[in-house]
């Protein structure tokens, strides 16, 4: 009885995910502790993966990140998740000639933008159900200064890699779903930007998979663009963050928070959406010219029987 379960619920995992693969945003980190408000997260590496622009708010260190995430559902199901990402900020100057008054005078004008590496990757039972994708992101922004503030665009584009596989297995392969393959790759673009007022109030706007990308197996099946926008506010040592996601309609609203305590060395946020109430813990060490930023993070869903789901991200600064 209980193979017939599992069997059961790994079926409907393929078939809903036939249907809305690459669906969700990577979970993992303090963006999964505050519920998942990415599209105003930034400063990170973890922008590349929930808004590019967050990228340009990198100006000091490069930065590695990798995380785990387990999904405790029913017994013999598991649901992995990882992630891993690198960004570094990029200054430079490009030398121009100008003649001035019969002569020429060279001067230079700065150019400093942020890239970055990302991998994101599911795994449903070894091998089952295999989702990952493959982003290149670049980012940029541009300062508004006056006497009494600064205020800061910031903009960015990630090419996106899509694969996904299935396992050739006793019920794969009597379905004329495979008879063309088991494996399919696409690609598409996110665009995204962030508006810093004073450094304090910030809105974020991302564009996702706005190119076609076709992962249906026999028929065309093209991933759903979608629309993220978040609005920010900073307080002292906490942080007070919002989403609202769309995807043909309004599929989900977020509202999180976050608080730091002993100069942002320790810092805990909480989160809840449409699905899941969330929790993260992040501790900041540093080692000579290393930092290290370990975070646990901890999301529970309402409407699943269910360990809910645990992460560990890594992050590394230097």
């Amino acid at each position: 009885m209980k193979k017939i379960l599992v069997s059961t619920f790994l079926v409907l995992i393929i078939s809903y995910k036939m249907f809305s693969a690459f669906y969700y945003i990577p979970e993992f980190g303090e963006v999964y502790g505050s519920g998942g408000c990415g599209a105003v997260n930034y400063g990170n590496v973890e922008s590349i993966f929930y808004n590019p622009a967050g990228l340009a708010g990198m100006t000091k260190y490069k930065e590695l990140v990798s995380s785990f995430n387990k999904h405790l559902y029913i017994e013999g199901v598991d649901i992995n998740i990882y992630n891993l990402g690198y960004a570094m900020p990029v200054k430079f100057g490009l030398v121009k000639t100008k003649k001035v008054d019969n002569k020429y005078k060279r001067y230079i004008i700065p150019l400093k933008f942020t890239l970055g590496l990302g991998i994101y990757g599911m795994d449903v039972n070894s091998g089952l159900y295999k989702e990952n994708i493959y982003l290149f992101s670049i980012a940029s922004k541009i300062d508004f200064r006056n006497k009494k503030s600064k205020n800061s665009i910031l903009y960015g584009a990630s090419l996106k890699i899509l694969s996904l596989g299935y396992a050739k297995d006793e019920y794969t392969i009597t379905d004329t779903v495979f008879s063309s393959g088991y494996n399919k790759t696409a690609f598409t673009l996110d665009i995204g930007m962030i508006y810093l007022i004073k450094q304090s109030l910030f809105f974020g706007l991302n564009f996702a998979n706005i190119l076609p990308a076709d992962v249906g197996l026999k028929d065309k099946e093209e991933i759903k663009p979608a629309i993220n926008f978040g609005l920010g506010y900073k307080f002292f040592m906490s942080e007070i963050l919002t989403e609202v996601r769309f995807r043909d309609k309004v599929e989900d609203y977020i509202i999180g928070y976050r608080h730091s305590f002993f100069n942002n060395k320790l810092r805990f946020s909480i989160g809840t959406n449409t699905t899941t109430g969330n929790f993260s813990l992040r501790y900041r060490f540093k080692l000579n010219s290393v930092i290290l930023e370990p975070v646990y993070s901890f999301s529970y869903p309402y409407n699943m029987q269910t360990y809910g789901s645990h992460n560990i991200t890594l992050k590394f600064k230097f």
